[in-house]
């Protein structure tokens, strides 16, 4: 069994050769880079805690180059170590309760 985590990069570019740019990093690296850019701020943030099919997701603003990709997936696999995939859940169902968003 793989017990790694599934992580996705989410951006709300709205400069589509920036976001292209930037997405080539993490699909050669076999990550999903999934665009949003029918969101309101919020409606955004909503939208990654609504994705069960991923454990992890990263924002990356458009403006954001990442040189070390290595380095981001420690950061946040070491993190997810220390909140762990309980809170995570507790937070999505605190804000499908909220927004009334069917599970």
């Amino acid at each position: 069994m793989n017990n790694s985590p599934r992580i996705k990069f989410y951006c709300r570019s709205f400069n589509k050769e920036l976001y292209l740019l930037s997405r080539g990093l993490y699909e050669q690296a076999g990550y999903p880079c999934i665009r949003l850019t029918d969101q309101t701020a919020d409606g955004y943030f909503f939208k990654m805690l609504e994705d069960e099919t991923c454990d992890i997701a990263i924002n990356v603003d458009e403006d954001c180059f990442i040189t070390d990709l290595d380095a981001v997936l420690a950061l946040a696999k070491r993190h997810r170590l220390k909140v762990g995939s309980t809170s995570v859940v507790r937070m999505q169902e605190k804000v499908c309760r909220a927004r009334e968003i069917p599970r």
